[in-house]
Order: C-alpha cells, then sequence, then structure tokens
C-alpha cells in the first residue's frame, strides 16, 4: 500500500508538471504569433483580402474575390487564375514594419528620388472586411542588392524594405492574373469527342462496356491513348494569349467557316459539354487562333495542340489486335487444319493440356504467351469485316487462335492467313476489330514455338 501511495504521488507530480510545460509551450506559441501580427504592415491575411486593384503606368487591374474563386473586374470582366491571385496576396502581405524593415522614418525628397518613389509607377490596393477598407502599398525601385525592394504604405511617410517578390507579383500583366484554361472537364468523365479537321469528322464514344470506338467515317475500335490525350491536352494547357476579346469578324482569323474544331461531351450531355474552334496559324507567334464556341474572345494556343488531332480516323484506331485481361484468360486454342491444341485453367489454378492428350502444363509459358500476342500492334488495316477472306489466305486460315476468359461466351478469336505480297507482314482477321489487318508474321513463330 505504500508503494502504491507513493507511485500515486508521482503520477500526480509527473502530470502537473506535463501540464505546466503544455500551458508554458501553448503560451510561447501564443506569443510567437501576437509578436507576429503585431509586426505585420498590413494588419490582416491573404484570406481576409476581398478586392486586389493593381495601378501601373495608367493602367487597372480590378480583381475581386467571391464564392466560385477570384474574377477580373477591370479592364475586362473575366474569370482570374484564383492560384495567381492568392500567390501575389501571399507575398504582398508578408511586408514587416519593425525596426528592421524601415528604411527611412521621415525622407527627404532626395531621399525619395532615391528610393524611386518620387512619381512611383506601381501601386496596389488591397480591400478587406465588409467596408473594403483599402490599404494602399506604393512601390519604388528595387534594391540592387539583398532581394528586396522599397515601398510606402499610403497614410505614413515611411519607406520600408519589403521582398523584392512582392513588388514583382504586384508587377504582373492582366495575362498572369487571368485564368487561362481552354477545358475544365476530367478525361475520365467524358463519353463522347467529335474532332473536325481540314472539313474532315470524325466521332467517337464510349459506351457503358468501357470500350472507346470510332462512329464515323468507320466503325472500330479507338485508341484510348490517344483520345484521353488529346483531351487531356486541351484540359491542361493554357491559353498562349488574349488576342481579341470582342472580335467584329472571325474570318479573319480563319474561325469563320469553322474548319477545325474539338467537341468534347460529359457523360449525360445531349449537345456538346465544351467545343473548342480552331483558325488560322500565326506564324510568328507560333500558335493557332482559336475560340470556344461558348465565349466571344479569340486565343492563341499552341501549335502542338492542333497537331494532335488526327486528319483521318485511321490515325485513331486501336492498333493492339486482341483485348483480353490476363488473369481471366482459362482456356486457350490452337486450330490447325490437321490437329488441334487446347490448354485450360483447372480449378486449382493450373494448366493442363486436354488436346491433343491431357497433360499437366507450365503457368509460365501460357504468361509468357499471352504477354507476347498483347504486344503484337497492326501495321495496316486492309479490310473491313469478312470481305475478300480469300484474296488474304483467310478463308482457310493456317492458324485459328481462340483465347476464353472467364464469364464470357465468346472467345477472343484471331485468324493468321497468309504473307503479303511485299513480304512486310502477314494478314490476320482479328474478331476484336472485325478487319482484315498486317501484323508481324513473327506470331506464326510465337503460336508455333508456345505450344508444339
Amino acid at each position: 500500500m505504500k508503494y502504491f501511495k507513493k507511485t500515486f504521488l508521482w503520477i500526480i507530480i509527473l502530470a502537473g508538471l506535463a501540464g505546466y510545460f503544455y500551458l508554458d509551450v501553448e503560451t510561447t506559441k501564443k506569443k510567437e504569433i501576437e509578436k507576429e501580427e503585431a509586426t505585420r504592415l498590413l494588419p490582416f491575411k491573404p484570406s481576409e483580402v476581398l478586392e486586389l486593384e493593381v495601378k501601373k503606368e495608367g493602367s487597372i487591374i480590378l480583381l475581386q474575390r467571391w464564392e466560385d474563386g477570384w474574377r477580373v473586374e477591370k479592364p475586362i470582366k473575366a474569370k482570374a487564375d484564383s492560384k495567381a491571385v492568392e500567390k501575389a496576396l501571399g507575398y504582398i502581405t508578408q511586408s514587416r514594419n519593425d525596426a528592421e524593415y524601415v528604411m527611412d522614418e521621415n525622407p527627404t525628397q532626395e531621399r525619395l528620388a532615391e528610393f524611386g518613389l518620387i512619381k512611383p509607377q506601381l501601386e496596389v490596393t488591397l480591400r478587406v472586411g465588409k467596408e473594403l477598407t483599402p490599404y494602399t502599398l506604393i512601390f519604388g525601385e528595387r534594391a540592387p542588392t539583398k532581394g528586396v525592394a522599397f515601398a510606402i504604405l499610403k497614410g505614413s511617410p515611411k519607406v520600408y524594405r519589403v521582398l523584392a517578390d512582392a513588388r514583382a507579383e504586384a508587377d504582373q500583366s492582366l495575362y498572369y492574373f487571368r485564368d487561362k484554361t481552354i477545358f475544365k472537364t476530367e478525361p475520365n468523365m467524358v463519353d463522347k469527342v467529335e474532332i473536325l479537321k481540314d472539313n474532315k469528322k470524325i466521332k467517337c464514344e464510349l459506351p457503358m462496356e468501357g470500350k472507346w470506338n470510332i462512329i464515323s467515317p468507320i466503325k472500330g475500335r479507338a485508341d484510348m491513348i490517344k483520345i484521353i490525350e488529346i483531351v487531356s491536352k486541351f484540359k491542361d494547357s493554357e491559353i498562349k494569349e488574349f488576342i481579341d476579346e470582342e472580335p467584329k469578324d472571325l474570318k479573319a482569323y480563319g474561325l469563320y467557316p469553322v474548319k477545325t474544331k474539338l467537341s468534347i461531351w460529359l457523360s449525360g450531355d445531349e449537345s456538346p459539354t465544351e467545343t473548342v474552334f480552331i483558325g488560322d496559324r500565326d506564324k510568328k507567334k507560333r500558335g493557332y487562333f482559336a475560340k470556344l464556341e461558348k465565349k466571344d474572345n479569340v486565343f492563341l494556343i499552341e501549335e502542338n495542340m492542333v497537331d494532335l488531332l488526327p486528319v483521318d480516323a485511321e490515325e485513331l484506331r486501336e492498333r493492339s489486335i486482341l483485348f483480353f485481361e490476363e488473369e481471366k484468360v482459362n482456356k486457350i486454342e490452337i486450330k490447325y487444319p490437321d490437329r488441334e491444341i487446347v490448354v485450360a485453367k483447372t480449378p486449382e489454378f493450373e494448366w493442363k493440356t486436354l488436346k491433343p492428350r491431357e497433360s499437366e502444363f507450365d503457368f509460365n509459358i501460357v504468361k509468357e504467351f499471352l504477354k507476347n500476342i498483347r504486344e503484337f500492334k497492326i501495321k495496316e488495316f486492309v479490310s473491313e469485316g469478312h470481305e475478300g477472306l480469300k484474296t488474304y489466305g483467310l478463308d482457310r486460315p493456317a492458324i485459328k487462335l481462340l483465347i476464353w476468359e472467364e464469364g464470357n461466351k465468346t472467345p477472343h478469336e484471331l485468324n493468321i492467313g497468309s504473307i503479303s505480297g511485299k513480304g512486310d507482314g502477314i494478314y490476320v482477321w482479328t474478331g476484336e476489330q472485325d478487319s482484315v489487318v498486317l501484323i508481324d508474321e513473327k506470331i506464326k513463330g510465337v503460336v508455333k514455338e508456345s505450344f508444339i
């Protein structure tokens, strides 16, 4: 009992000490925060600013904070780049007022001239609170060293030393503060794409089963990666330059009649969610004139964005010959004119040969075979459907390959025919594409060597 009492006493003492140290740390933190707040030249945080006004060389940029982000109100009305505005506010509000940052308490005209503050060319006004109380920083020149600049807080004679970055962020163009995005739509939310280029139109859709298809001018499997790349490029790239806010003649920019455009649909939308019209190329600025269908202004986009758009539907076709998930494959059949080989996965997830006779089969061979088959790419689309199979040695194929997946009622089918007349590949018919295509003739060796 005596031991217990001593232990309990020490617990109380230690708890008291812990509480004391905690309170001491919290008090220290509070004092540091209060000291920091007291030395702020501008007595508020960036998040409290409701308006940012930049005056320089006779021009005014006015930005306002709204519920959905920042907006440009002058010299035009447009959506602002909220990240750029917040970055500028972050630097500007870092300015301090303690003695270390005061360059001159009551400067003469000569000193003001030395600081570049006789006829300043740049001033920034931040407005806070319901009353939009203004705080104006007037910037002078940058100091030759130490990465600082000089400034005056309007209403006070003192000259302060501020971060050169604060001046640089304030001395930005309208372009810097403006929202430069083209599309905001996430690529994985898009289920329809239409491309018009050089008056040739390509339509692609993503049906419920999740595989992109070309709908017109041909029908076939579309290359999902290329479609995502196109949509992502227009989403992630920025407008290079704003050209004309209220164009009177779209012909001057090659935007009427429209020869090139990209339209995208979000899932569920009946009409295009976004459409960008693309006009003539500006050789000097190395870009193309463009405008959004739902907005008036003309802007410039990078050349490589337009280069990414295909002219021909063939450029968008998927080049894989078969589409299967390796882990779901449970049977493979290889049919020759005179014999048949069948290997299948057992309930114990082992592989066995079923034909021509039952025996164990190496799982690693199956895995390597499926990997090799997936790596073959289509060199050329020769004909659609079953048209002209005899011409390509596919009416009686040399090899018929069937790959079955668990849960599927029909297999992935590939028929191997004759070598092309030019000797640049072998003709195959693929059920996935429902087309006769040309691929590397090495596929015959891959099939034969895997299942000898």
